[in-house]
């Protein structure tokens, strides 16, 4: 199997909402479950531009794990609460979401991408 294939197995999980991003912080791929934890797709990231230039990342209690996961390194962001109450689509209701967050380097040892994955 091939590392596409791996990721294509990993990414249309239905257990693992998978968010991929570019890495400048743009939105590469969100599959399924990720819209339907969050509730966002590829087409809602793209409108609001990077990771970096949304407060609720930026200036949040993520942003260490954010940063250490841009500079290369794995992190593992513990459960945290997660509220879907202002998002209408999805139930109302409070979740607990735990998140791997995985940089991919090139053959070059240069950051291609960071993979986050929830569950």
């Amino acid at each position: 199997m091939t590392r596409p294939d791996r990721f294509s197995a990993i990414a249309s999980h239905p257990a693992l909402a998978v968010h991929v991003f570019a890495p400048d912080g743009t939105t590469r791929l969100v599959n399924a479950a990720y819209t339907a934890l969050f509730g966002l797709t590829a087409a809602d990231w793209a409108t609001n531009g990077t990771i970096w230039a949304l407060p609720r990342f930026a200036e949040s209690d993520l942003t260490p794990y954010l940063r250490r996961a841009w500079s290369g390194q794995h992190v593992t962001v513990p459960p945290r609460a997660y509220s879907r109450a202002e998002i209408p689509q999805l139930p109302r209701e409070l979740l607990w979401v735990k998140t791997l967050i995985v940089p991919v380097c090139d053959e070059n040892g240069d950051l291609a991408e960071i993979i986050a994955i929830h569950e």
